[in-house]
């Protein structure tokens, strides 16, 4: 029998190469990692294209919005290591949320 390397999903690039093209496998994995909050209803990944830079380096990018049920949305991030500046990194992003609400109403 043949072993094969499987690529992680948390990688930037394979996370996007599965769920841009299939947003409703996203769906599931959010619902079922958080079963007993409202279920999530639509995902938007906003850059589904890969940028060659993002392969070496983590860049402060909104990857994907969410809305649940309730209308709730979310900023879903998937993060492999810590960060120090996670406070700051998670105020970039609701103002980066807040803005894109704004442009769509």
């Amino acid at each position: 029998m043949q072993n094969f390397d499987l690529l992680d999903p948390r990688n930037d690039y394979v996370f996007k190469r599965i769920f841009a093209e299939a947003p409703d496998l996203l769906v599931h994995l959010i619902n079922d990692v958080r079963p007993d909050l409202p279920s999530i209803t639509s995902v938007e990944v906003l850059n589904p294209s890969i940028n060659p830079a993002e392969l070496t380096g983590k860049y402060i990018i909104l990857d994907v919005l969410a809305q649940d049920a309730e209308n709730n949305r979310y900023n879903i991030e998937m993060q492999v290591r810590r960060y120090n500046a996670w406070g700051k990194r998670s105020a970039y992003y609701l103002a980066r949320m807040h803005r894109l609400r704004k442009r769509r109403v």
